[in-house]
């Protein structure tokens, strides 16, 4: 088993970071499929897959602008950043293009070295697609070119009608292409602590 990589997923509530990550911990589509509950705070889940040798600790951050404050606390050691919106309404893209000036840009040096993935979900429903404006779009490469020296991927995903291995094979692709995402190193942000931190945390703005 490979060791642990810490991933930070943010975003606009609502674009389905809690889905995504709960369709990487279980092939059972009815869980996915279930009434997801709006994120508290933030909220922890251990991804393991001995055959595939996937062994992610994801971190969802609610995406309400009032747990802003808390992105910060957790970046430290993280090897991705999933940011997540979508591809059916722009203003998520607008919405994540804002929190990644305010919250990653300032952050910069610690994250250097972090993948960093935009993901799109929402990518086999119905409706009519509403992509970024051309300028948003550059705006979020200028950010995210300053934040991570790493090459930046992209990809949609349909977190209830994708296959958790086709999503996990989603990831591993961008991980080849990007090789540097370094293993997870305790910093006491994660582990028992990181579950005692997310404890409080909600505890705190409930």
């Amino acid at each position: 088993m490979p060791a642990a990589q810490k991933l930070v997923v943010l975003g606009a509530s609502g674009v389905g970071k809690t889905r995504l990550c709960q369709r990487l911990r279980r092939a059972d589509t009815s869980v996915v499929k279930a009434e997801v509950h709006t994120t508290v705070g933030a909220k922890f889940h251990r991804v393991v897959d001995r055959n595939d040798g996937v062994n992610y600790m994801m971190w969802d951050i609610s995406g309400h602008p009032r747990y802003n404050g808390l992105i910060p606390l957790y970046l430290p050691g993280a090897s991705r950043i999933l940011l997540v919106y979508n591809l059916r309404n722009a203003s998520t893209f607008s919405t994540l293009l804002e929190l990644c000036e305010q919250q990653l840009l300032p952050q910069k040096q610690l994250l250097s070295n972090v993948q960093i993935i935009l993901v799109g979900t929402h990518a086999k429903a119905r409706g009519t697609p509403d992509p970024p404006t051309i300028t948003t779009r550059q705006n979020m490469v200028s950010i995210l070119s300053s934040v991570s020296e790493n090459k930046i991927n992209e990809v949609h995903v349909d977190c209830v009608e994708d296959g958790r291995c086709a999503l996990l094979k989603i990831f591993a692709e961008c991980e080849m292409a990007t090789p540097s995402a370094r293993p997870f190193r305790s910093d006491g942000s994660d582990g028992i602590f990181g579950r005692l931190q997310a404890w409080l945390v909600q505890k705190w703005c409930q």
